[in-house]
């Protein structure tokens, strides 16, 4: 039998989504080919991804199943997020007692729920408001999405690694700074998914104050309907496929969050969306949001309906401004928020828990 000094770490990715959805695409189906390249066999196994009680049994029963065949071909497993929502993590516990060590990667406050989004009957009878915590304590290192997190995880695991939600920049040419357009609507662009459309009720006064003095268009991408009158409005479904060309359209990218424990956890993908597309951001500042727009220097910084508006107003107006902070962004995220930057950390603390030096 060969030893592990003689062949590639086997790594497997368990994920709630395949690349679909943003967590697995960014997160894991990214690094694979970069893993791969540093001699790693990855292998990434999504879940079921139907969104009712069926799926969730269905996906039950795949991971419990999938546990001998995980323990078997691979060295190291690491759970991206979780495997269902808000459940007690009793499959996870399984895993953890399968004798090959976890690595949990999380990039929300899984333990936490959007404020209007209540429990389910579901969660109600078999979740735990614990979650984190428990899964925490399952494995050999947590690589957390940001600061916030790792701080509230390292009570219950000191081993965490915080790397951030990126994109692989090599693949995201840089470009030239950006020029207010002069012969049609300033899009001021959001990207999202209805589940987290509510957000967007922060600048909905800003937005109708704005169209009122300029020449705009809000553009949603992957949004719920938005009823809105006297805001001009240009809704488009998200496609893997027209995701990154329907962003590079905006003229302005914003981030509106509220200030609560689960947006706190929040990751900032929009954002690092935005900053590879060279636009001016605007954003609430709420945990990532902050570190991100370096508090103010690499974006715009707004929390209430005056804030927003006045923020809207001097882009629109300052070319210079708009310009300096379309370089800002883009220079930010070269500087934090590129993929390759990350891979000599995730290769160490792969080989790290498969015992492999």
């Amino acid at each position: 039998m060969s030893s592990p000094a003689s062949r590639p770490v086997r790594v497997r990715f368990l994920t709630q989504t395949d690349e679909q959805g943003a967590s697995a695409r960014l997160r894991a189906y990214a690094y694979w080919p970069h893993l791969a390249n540093e001699g790693f066999q990855v292998t990434i196994d999504p879940a079921n991804t139907e969104a009712s009680t069926a799926g969730y049994a269905r996906t039950a029963l795949q991971r419990v199943t999938g546990i001998v065949e995980s323990a078997a071909l691979n060295d190291v497993i690491v759970i991206q997020r979780d495997f269902i929502n808000h459940m007690f993590p009793w499959i996870e516990w399984l895993y953890s007692q399968s004798g090959r060590p976890l690595v949990l990667d999380v990039d929300d406050a899984i333990d936490e729920r959007p404020p209007d989004h209540p429990p389910s009957w579901r969660s109600r009878l078999l979740g735990t408001e614990h979650k984190l915590e428990k899964l925490a304590r399952m494995c050999r290192t947590v690589v957390a999405g940001n600061e916030v997190l790792a701080a509230k995880i390292r009570p219950w695991n000191p081993n965490v690694e915080v790397i951030p939600t990126c994109l692989d920049l090599s693949g995201y040419p840089r470009p030239a700074p950006r020029q207010l357009p002069k012969d049609r609507p300033v899009a001021i662009g959001w990207i999202g998914s209805p589940f987290t459309t509510f957000y967007l009720g922060l600048v909905k006064e800003a937005l109708r104050e704005i169209s009122a003095r300029h020449r705009v268009v809000f553009r949603t991408i992957g949004a719920g309907n938005l009823p809105w009158d006297g805001i001009p409005l240009d809704q488009r479904p998200w496609t893997e496929a027209t995701e990154r060309h329907d962003v590079e359209e905006f003229d302005i990218g914003i981030m509106p969050l509220t200030d609560d424990e689960w947006s706190r956890g929040k990751c900032g993908t929009k954002i690092v969306q935005y900053f590879a597309a060279g636009l001016p951001v605007i954003a609430s500042p709420v945990g990532m949001n902050t570190a991100a727009l370096l508090g103010g220097k690499a974006g715009l910084l707004a929390t209430t309906t005056r804030e927003w508006a006045d923020a809207f107003d001097r882009l629109i107006t300052d070319g210079q401004l708009y310009s300096r902070l379309s370089l800002a962004g883009r220079d930010r995220a070269e500087e934090y928020f590129d993929l390759r930057r990350y891979v000599p950390a995730w290769s160490r603390i792969l080989r790290e828990a498969a015992g492999a030096f």
